[in-house]
């Protein structure tokens, strides 16, 4: 989303922008261009996502003008075409089937059927308008409404009210024969909403304005009350009546209701929501109302119930439905004030979950899309349709009689696949009618971070066929995408599987892996570390095998530190303990001393005696991560429970602390030794400034030797 003031994204990932434009913290509603789902998910609230706007494309033949009192019904056909039929022409009643080819960047208007000027009213279905048009197989239907004659017009020019009928009529426009009369409703009815019940051929119509019979009163237009009247037809088998359904058989319905909307989600589930209880009063939409539908065996007649399911979240102001339209399964509707012109209609999306196992939806949500026509004047009387993932506008007129011919259009495609799998083409290269629509990515792929393509998911990979294979065995990818290859695994793990996200430690530890990393026998110890089973204990250097204490008499005149470690041994033979340690610092038994710190305590502390050159890689045997660990581990499988409380290595015997040496310590300076291990001692000077010794490092006042020219 769009900061308008900076024209940036929020900056703050888990915000969104609100419909009054301000970045607000993800919560239950993400509001215009952005859904809840979004918020937390990685890689969607993250980035931009355009918030749709109205505009303009061109008219390719620029043949037709506005629309004059009320809207062409229009609806969806083939894959880039709204068909309509009705409404009114700048220059007069519209008696014509209408196409609106939709591409990329244009429209096109053309004639699907032409109907003569002088046909009577008994051959062809009479200018009207508040009628419902829908497709039912390959039959246009026409329902209701109010009518006009070819000559209902004043002498001044102005429109003559037209009255509401009971007509019914077809059109196949797959064979293109005519306009046929069907049964006719069993009252006039306009302001109404009719649906096509899958492939059953069966049409199913709800809500609207009854007329009274006799049609006129003093002329004045005579209408009678708003209903909640639910009808169905069979017009594939050409039903000779229309059936009415009963509160008894189909449960309470919705309140009377005219101008609301109504469309098919599944072939055999419709929602109804919003409209107009009449007058002023208007619908609210806290509630959407689901019409199941059921076949009978022989498809000879359909039983039907009602279902009343609460919103989540925001919704749109209670108001009319100007139009609604599918986008997979997702509604587009137009919603707006049923009085005045001070609101212009907004485009909201409705989602309702869907329980695959039952067929229907338990809960919904309003999603804001898109207002204001561009920056356009408020307009009436305009038509409204849905091809892919665009919305139409087009024709209607302005407060002050402005007749409009230009089509307007709003992109609403962007992410808004909820499915974790699902992604939405909205490429405009895209046929129309499939871009938007969300569908699930092939095998072997996952929706990328924007929802508008798949790529190839973790532990798979983009080859030269273009196809996403599996990781081989040995290699892991963890992250999804078509750049990202599989990576052979690190040394000291391994995979045999295919399509690896992530490959497995060998069990020890400082191990190595030989390539090929397939399996837990390429696992081995890391260089220096050993025995194979465990890698526990790491070797030697080979640079100080040679100074190796054999005896207690070598480390007589050599430099040596003391490693103290306290345990507290939980169980087993304490005298086993300085044997164990012995081993695990590959010394001598003479090397290491015991001691208990409390009699009536279970801590002991074990003093190691080493070179001063193994400090340092003793010190490292524990200190790493993990080295304690090992040094449990080790005294575990000779049969010692231990804990590693604390450990300690003085600079030991010959040298002494220094600030500035790597490991803390240095050598006793020519002329001074050192013959203790504690940690605070420092090197002690000779007793005479005549005395000195041969090297750094002593560790005895026997090293203390008179100089050149002097004597005892």
């Amino acid at each position: 989303d769009v900061d308008p003031a900076s024209g940036e994204c929020c900056s703050d990932p888990s915000h969104f922008l609100n419909q009054e434009g301000l970045c607000t913290p993800c919560g239950g509603n993400c509001g215009r261009g952005l859904y809840p789902s979004m918020c937390g998910v990685e890689g969607l609230a993250a980035g931009c996502v355009a918030v749709p706007t109205w505009m303009r494309i061109h008219n390719m033949n620029g043949w037709l003008g506005a629309t004059i009192l009320g809207k062409f019904a229009a609806v969806a056909w083939q894959n880039s075409t709204l068909v309509s039929f009705g409404g009114w022409h700048e220059s007069g009643p519209i008696r014509s089937v209408l196409q609106l080819t939709v591409y990329p960047q244009a429209v096109e208007w053309g004639l699907s059927a032409q109907v003569p000027g002088f046909e009577t009213e008994d051959v062809t279905p009479l200018p009207r308008e508040l009628h419902s048009v829908i497709l039912s197989g390959s039959k246009l239907v026409v329902s209701g409404g109010t009518v006009r004659g070819l000559g209902d017009v004043f002498y001044d020019g102005s429109l003559a009210e037209g009255f509401p009928t009971t007509e019914v009529w077809s059109w196949d426009l797959s064979r293109r024969v005519g306009w046929q009369r069907e049964a006719e409703l069993p009252r006039a009815l306009s302001r109404h909403q009719m649906v096509s019940a899958g492939e059953t051929g069966i049409v199913v119509v709800f809500g609207g304005v009854v007329g009274k019979e006799s049609g006129w009163e003093g002329g004045e237009l005579a209408l009678g009350g708003v209903t909640s009247q639910l009808l169905s037809l069979d017009v594939a088998k050409r039903a000779r009546a229309w059936r009415l359904h009963t509160f008894s058989e189909t449960g309470a319905p919705p309140a009377a209701r005219r101008d609301h909307g109504m469309i098919m989600l599944t072939d055999s589930v419709a929602v109804v929501f919003g409209g107009s209880t009449g007058g002023e009063a208007a619908t609210p939409h806290e509630y959407v109302h689901l019409l199941a539908m059921s076949p009978s065996s022989d498809a000879q007649s359909i039983s039907m119930s009602w279902s009343r399911v609460a919103v989540r979240g925001s919704v749109p102001a209670a108001g009319v439905v100007y139009g609604v339209g599918l986008v997979g399964t997702k509604v587009l509707a137009m919603v707006g004030m049923s009085q005045g012109w001070a609101h212009e209609p907004q485009v909201w999306e409705l989602v309702l979950d869907h329980s695959p196992n039952v067929g229907i939806q338990m809960g919904a949500e309003w999603h804001f899309l898109v207002e204001n026509f561009g920056g356009t004047q408020a307009r009436r009387g305009f038509a409204m349709g849905v091809v892919g993932a665009r919305v139409l506008v087009w024709g209607g007129y302005s407060p002050t009689e402005t007749f409009y011919s230009d089509v307007l259009v709003a992109d609403v495609c962007h992410p808004h696949c909820i499915s974790a799998n699902e992604w939405a083409d909205c490429d405009l290269s895209t046929p129309p009618s499939e871009r938007g629509i969300c569908r699930p990515c092939p095998a072997n792929m996952v929706p990328s971070p924007d929802r508008t393509a798949c790529e190839c998911a973790p532990g798979f990979e983009k080859g030269v066929d273009l196809k996403c294979s599996p990781c081989p065995v040995g290699s892991y990818k963890t992250a999804a995408g078509d750049e990202i290859s599989c990576q052979t695994c690190a040394s000291g793990f391994f995979t045999g599987d295919l399509a690896s996200i992530e490959c497995t430690a060998c069990t020890t530890r400082n191990a190595a892996s030989d390539v090929p990393r397939v399996s837990e026998s390429s696992c081995r110890c890391q260089d220096g570390f050993g025995p194979p089973e465990l890698c526990l204990i790491e070797f030697l250097p080979a640079s100080l095998s040679d100074f190796a204490l054999t005896d207690p008499k070598s480390a007589v005149n050599v430099p040596t530190t003391e490693l103290r470690v306290e345990f507290l041994l939980r169980s087993g033979s304490s005298s086993l303990l300085e044997t164990v340690v012995a081993e695990f610092f590959l010394v001598m038994p003479w090397q290491t001393t015991m001691s208990r710190l409390r009699r009536d305590s279970g801590i002991f502390s074990v003093v190691v005696l080493l070179p001063v050159q193994f400090r340092a890689w003793a010190l490292g045997r524990l200190e790493r991560a993990g080295g304690a660990d090992d040094l449990v581990n080790f005294c575990a499988s000779n049969g010692l429970l231990v804990v590693v409380q604390s450990w300690d290595a003085p600079c030991g015997t010959g040298r002494q602390a220094s600030l500035v040496s790597v490991d803390g310590c240095e050598l006793c300076p020519l002329g001074s030794y050192q013959n203790s291990s504690s940690s605070t001692a420092l090197c002690t000077q000779c007793d005479s400034i005549l005395q000195s010794t041969l090297n750094n490092g002593s560790i005895s006042i026997s090293a203390c030797l008179c100089v050149e020219g002097s004597a005892p």
